[in-house]
């Protein structure tokens, strides 16, 4: 049954009134209960793609080091995910292949549609971000790059068009995170640009030859500390396929030079507008909150997410947000440098937040890593969200020195103990091959019912981690289809109520390190085989649509109209 009633729409606190009682007894798995099992299928299914990000293991400059995002999305609405990879080249002048756009076949495996498509941007890229910017039911490629960045339109027959100069968003210089989000409610969506630092190849100085090419007495490449920053950049969607630059306009910090990373939009103080969180490498993190006027409030110290618990700033790399602890308030978790923590942020509500890392068991054993890609995600299927990193160094020499670190690294996951605290079970679930990973991605993408990942390595193969999870554990994955504008409902929240287990999520373009996730919510519901209540809070529209009695292990798409399919698996 579906109801329409009014309420907050863009990601916020779950409603007050609730006719399914909510516990915090969501259900632990045991020590015994089977874990799910991660296998890097990517050769065997075709992503034959290996990143070229400068020389291999000689790196000179910053920019060698630092690439590349990943996506799942599904660019021709087949119902299967497809993947776009992000690509470097050389500073000799040396082009590459290009990014590269894998179909998936809906048979498990891909075919290469790169140079087909008109996707195959042969520029320095970094990040990725999928919207349907022009509203017309398609999702649109937006790619930054080191040099002018890229917006490739779907054109609806499996091509694309690169207009990114005719739209308006073709930042030069060097951007790396980029999100896509309705921040005035009007029903299109707004992008902001997170751009890195100021890098001209003559004027850069070489590993020695400045104190900021010194890591732990050996010579490294440089940056970003010792490099400008540049500014971000933030544009208003015109409707119109167009785009209006409104940095200032909007107080975003955009005229002072950070070192910007990731970009993610969600509700963060439950007041039902869009917020921003901005990961910055080496300063300290923003936190934008919406003021519903146009313009944004930068509280990120008084929040308390600028530092970590210490007080200090840190190598803000990759971020992520989900609602860790099942108390409907969404938490931020960010990656960071070696030597140091990555960090979780627990969201207290009202707009702030306490940094709970060493409380939760994320903190000792991220020490020794050098952390990007993230996401929050259910692996297991038990209904809490667990925690997926990717991992790899930026100094090669690190693979020469005995300094609790190196150049390649294990990926992890965290498996959620259903008790406010992780538990690193990388080891257990078969995450032991050792790269330089970056951006990750998070999926579903041969329709089992279990969340897989991408992740983009760099000067390697990507790794695709198939979940083969096989502990009985039962999921819904919802797709929402809007109305008006915002065709795929970015903003969006949906909750899920089934028996005692709560869980929300957030429809968002963006996220992880430079990466984009399958716009499809995937949740776990442990053994329940009914969803007990779907609750939709809609973007834009502030309705709030109801549905109830919903079989588990089931691919839902909801409409705007009320509308609902099912398809078992």
């Amino acid at each position: 049954m579906a109801l329409g009633l009014l309420i907050l729409g863009n990601c916020s606190e779950k409603p007050k009134e609730k006719s399914v009682e909510i516990t915090k007894e969501i259900q632990q798995p045991s020590e015994t209960q089977t874990k799910p099992k991660f296998k890097n299928v990517a050769s065997q299914v075709g992503l034959d793609f290996k990143n070229l990000n400068g020389e291999e293991l000689k790196k000179i400059f910053l920019i060698e080091s630092e690439a590349g995002g990943c996506a799942f999305l599904d660019f021709n609405n087949d119902s299967f995910l497809d993947v776009y990879l992000t690509n470097g080249t050389f500073l000799n002048g040396e082009t590459n292949g290009g990014n590269r756009l894998y179909k998936n076949n809906g048979n498990g495996t891909f075919t290469d549609v790169s140079e087909s498509s008109g996707s195959d941007s042969k520029s320095w890229s970094m990040g990725v971000a999928a919207a349907d910017y022009d509203s017309d039911g398609d999702l649109d490629i937006y790619v930054t790059n080191y040099g002018e960045n890229q917006l490739y339109q779907n054109n609806g027959d499996e091509t694309f068009s690169e207009v990114g100069k005719e739209a308006g968003i073709n930042v030069g210089g060097w951007s790396t995170g980029a999100a896509f989000g309705d921040y005035d409610n009007d029903g299109d969506l707004d992008l902001y640009v997170a751009n890195y630092v100021s890098f001209v190849p003559d004027k850069t100085p070489k590993p020695g030859e400045t104190k900021f090419g010194k890591w732990k007495g050996v010579d490294v490449i440089v940056g970003p500390q010792g490099l400008e920053g540049e500014s971000d950049n933030f544009f208003e969607n015109n409707g119109d396929g167009t785009f209006t630059e409104k940095t200032k306009e909007a107080n975003l910090l955009g005229g002072e030079k950070f070192y910007g990373f990731s970009v993610v939009w969600q509700d963060l103080n439950g007041d039902g507008w869009l917020d921003l969180y901005i990961a910055n490498d080496s300063t300290p993190n923003f936190i934008y909150f919406n003021q519903k006027d146009k313009t944004f409030q930068e509280s990120g110290i008084i929040s308390g997410v600028a530092y970590n618990e210490d007080g200090k700033e840190q190598a803000g790399m990759g971020v992520s947000i989900g609602d860790f602890n099942s108390d409907s308030k969404p938490d931020i978790f960010v990656t960071n440098f070696s030597d140091d923590t990555n960090t979780l942020y627990q969201n207290d509500g009202k707009g702030f937040f306490s940094d709970v890392t060493f409380q939760t068991g994320l903190g000792e054993s991220s020490l020794k890593y050098l952390s990007w890609g993230t996401g929050f995600a259910d692996f297991d299927n038990d209904g809490d969200e667990d925690i997926f990193i990717s991992n790899g160094h930026i100094y090669p020499e690190a693979e020469k020195f005995n300094f609790n670190t190196k150049f390649f690294q294990e990926n992890q996951i965290y498996e959620n103990l259903g008790n406010s605290t992780f538990k690193d079970v990388s080891s257990l679930v078969g995450l032991s091959e050792k790269k330089s990973s970056r951006g990750a991605s998070f999926g579903d993408f041969n329709n089992d019912g279990n969340i897989d990942v991408l992740v983009l390595n760099l000067n390697d193969l990507p790794s695709l981690y198939q979940n083969e999870n096989l502990n009985g554990n039962n999921f819904i994955s919802v797709q929402l289809v809007g109305e008006g504008k915002n065709t795929f409902a970015v903003g969006s929240l949906v909750e899920i109520y089934a028996n005692g287990v709560y869980s929300q999520k957030c429809i968002k373009s963006g996220s992880s390190f430079l990466s984009q996730n399958d716009y499809r919510l995937h949740f776990g519901v442990g053994k329940n085989k009914i969803i007990d209540k779907i609750v939709v809070n809609w973007a834009t529209t502030n309705k709030k649509t109801v549905f109830e009695q919903v079989n588990s292990n089931s691919f839902v798409k909801i409409y705007a109209n009320d509308k609902i399919e099912v398809k078992a698996i």
